[in-house]
């Protein structure tokens, strides 16, 4: 469970900025957001309102440079290469040349893991993990840091008898983290699985989302009939779904010139020694409107964005619920209906509980999901940038008085921008001339 994560100097985050899940005390709101734990209160979800350009999207890529460092350094980063994660603030020269900096605090089981590191795109400038278990004191087990351009390593705890190994072992630009993974020692299997297999970012820039889970759909026949319950619950008229596979070629745009189209075949046939290969597809079943015969749909080309969105994100939403996982999500709503991502918030919460503490963090430009029904203030947050293009987070908790009371319009107050987070509009806008 992600209690806290800080994030300075990455990309429009200059200035440390935190994204909290410590519930608020004083706030009695909807108690079934929150999970009670050994350590404390903890809200199950964070969502992030702003402008456009104002960096809700960057908290999203700090959430997701910081685990793809974490889990690939090792083993992906050669001596030499860069850290290309590390994206500095570049509206100032000190920021440009400094370390960007990230630092989680992660509750698994009785145990509480604070775990940071700063780094340039060329080497780690500073590394810590600090542990406390259930009634014990807070044990720094590793730190690094660089001092006269040396890296000065300090170990305690269940790392105390790796020390030696993990000097020899971890390159500059390389964390100890993953380089301890690598190597299979045990004291960090938990913090570095949490990473690995419990932390996850959804990113649709690079593949449809219908595509993300269709393989595992078809070899898991349970996860798929869930999926079908909420995508026929949804009222868009697909019954069930089943994921086929067909030739290649077969998928080719219908538009595409048969020159290329032969080529294709022929390069194709050429690199996979003349055998046929196959792509997963997902097909959808609607019933006729004059029969009782089903008809099928194909997920690419007959169905709308905001249908393959929700397929794309429930089994997200499953698999993170099954493990108590972090579900990072950039645009959650994009091209859904509010009334679905609305469902799909609370029915996340509803899933989640102490033995499946899931959590999930999106962005948003919703304004229903500003419902105080729906999400706490602590749960709520808005991003805005300064004139020097620096962002900054703050939830509606931290506005006092009348500006966000529970009975006050939240959504209305926002889009007059009365709370911030809304575009500053300039002339051409307010008089309409172009």
């Amino acid at each position: 469970m992600l209690i806290e994560f800080k994030v300075s100097n990455y990309r429009s985050i200059r200035q440390e900025q935190t994204l909290s899940f410590v519930a608020a005390g004083a706030d009695k709101k909807l108690p079934g957001n929150v999970l009670d734990t050994s350590h404390g209160r903890f809200l199950k979800a964070a969502a992030l309102f702003g402008a456009n350009a104002s960096g809700k999207s960057n908290m999203i890529y700090a959430l997701r440079a910081m685990r793809e460092t974490v889990i690939k350094s090792a083993t992906k980063s050669g001596p030499g290469q860069s850290i290309s994660e590390m994206i500095p603030f570049r509206l100032s020269e000190e920021s440009r040349s400094g370390p960007c900096r990230f630092a989680s605090t992660i509750k698994l089981n009785d145990t509480v893991y604070f775990y940071e590191f700063s780094a340039t795109s060329a080497r780690i400038h500073h590394e810590s993990l600090k542990v406390q278990k259930l009634g014990g004191r807070l044990v720094p087990w590793m730190e690094r840091q660089i001092e006269n351009d040396v890296s000065v390593w300090s170990f305690a705890g269940e790392l105390k008898s790796h020390d030696q190994v993990l000097r020899e072992h971890t390159r500059e630009n390389t964390l100890a983290l993953s380089r301890a993974a690598d190597l299979n020692i045990e004291a960090v299997k938990d913090i570095y699985g949490w990473f690995l297999k419990s932390f996850r970012v959804v990113d649709h820039s690079s593949q449809p989302p219908y595509e993300v889970f269709a393989g595992r759909l078809k070899t898991e026949p349970k996860l798929r009939e869930r999926v079908e319950r909420i995508i026929a619950d949804a009222d868009i008229g697909i019954e069930s779904i089943s994921i086929e596979e067909v030739p290649v070629h077969t998928r080719l745009p219908a538009d595409m010139p048969l020159v290329i189209r032969n080529a294709f075949k022929q390069f194709h046939a050429a690199i996979s020694d003349g055998a046929e290969s196959n792509q997963i597809t997902v097909q959808t079943r609607h019933r006729a409107i004059d029969s009782d015969k089903a008809v099928n749909f194909d997920m690419r080309d007959d169905e709308s964005k905001g249908t393959q969105q929700l397929f794309g994100i429930a089994p997200h939403i499953i698999s993170a619920i099954d493990i108590g996982g972090l579900l990072v999500v950039d645009e959650l709503d994009a091209s859904m209906h509010p009334h679905i991502t609305a469902q799909l918030i609370r029915l996340f919460q509803q899933n989640s509980d102490k033995d499946r503490p899931a959590q999930i963090v999106f962005s948003t430009h919703d304004t229903t999901l500003l419902n105080l029904k729906l999400l706490r203030r602590d749960q709520i947050y808005l991003t805005e940038k300064n004139n020097f293009g620096e962002t900054r987070f703050f939830t509606l908790w931290d506005f006092p008085g009348e500006k966000a009371r529970n009975s006050a319009a939240i959504a209305k107050k926002y889009m007059e921008g009365r709370l911030g987070g809304v575009p500053r509009l300039g002339r051409t806008y307010e008089d309409s001339v172009i």
